[in-house]
């Protein structure tokens, strides 16, 4: 049994991964990151949360069943709060560092190549 479900995550756990680093470093040549450190970090942040928030709410709504929260008293309602709190911040997190260090890389490849190289004056031709 273990060994099924470990079957089925564990390519799951290595191709995520990947392939969001993989999707950060493409876009990430196309990032002026030296300008917008941090518009860019607050945006991976930010779009990690809403992207596991979303499915995280539509999910039951999709399926027909409900969410099964039920607060009998101020502590669970306040447990349950920190508890989706702490998921949502680590699923942003989680998108933050792969998506940060790839478009860095991107950014850091790009300037390589900088700055181009330069046509000799004597072949640019004088303007009068």
């Amino acid at each position: 049994m273990l060994l099924q479900i470990l079957a089925l995550s564990l390519p799951s756990f290595l191709i995520n991964p990947v392939l969001l680093f993989y999707v950060f470093y493409r876009l990430g040549k196309k990032v002026p990151l030296a300008e917008r450190y941090i518009s860019v970090g607050i945006s991976l942040f930010v779009g990690g949360m809403l992207g596991y928030v979303v499915p995280y709410f539509l999910d039951p709504v999709a399926f027909g069943s409900s969410w099964g929260f039920a607060f009998p008293d101020l502590l669970s309602l306040t447990a349950t709060i920190l508890d989706l709190t702490l998921l949502f911040v680590r699923a942003g997190l989680d998108t933050l560092f792969p998506g940060f260090v790839a478009i860095a890389i991107a950014n850091i490849r790009s300037k390589s190549n900088w700055p181009p190289e330069r046509v000799p004056e004597s072949s640019v031709s004088p303007q009068p």
